[in-house]
């Protein structure tokens, strides 16, 4: 299967947009403003993979991307409210 990321992005942008905006609840180490800080950056990533602009990121965005998707790894999990 080809652009199975965009797929993938395609399916799980949508609903971390609306968690985003409805989320009430956040992982007990954090505060609500880092939480969703971190739930920004897990978009931002998904957002860039949609617009297949990543190719021809800087090496300043590229981190910011990577940043994004080892945060949406480490906090699955906590995808709940």
């Amino acid at each position: 299967m080809w652009n199975l990321d965009a797929y993938i992005a395609k399916k799980i942008i949508k609903p971390l947009k609306r968690f985003r905006s409805t989320v009430g609840g956040y992982p007990a180490h954090l505060t609500h403003k880092k939480w969703e800080n971190i739930l920004d950056k897990m978009i931002f990533s998904f957002d860039l993979i949609l617009e297949d602009k990543f190719w021809s990121l800087s090496e300043k965005e590229r981190t910011k991307l990577d940043e994004g998707f080892k945060l949406f790894g480490k906090y699955f999990q906590h995808l709940w409210d």
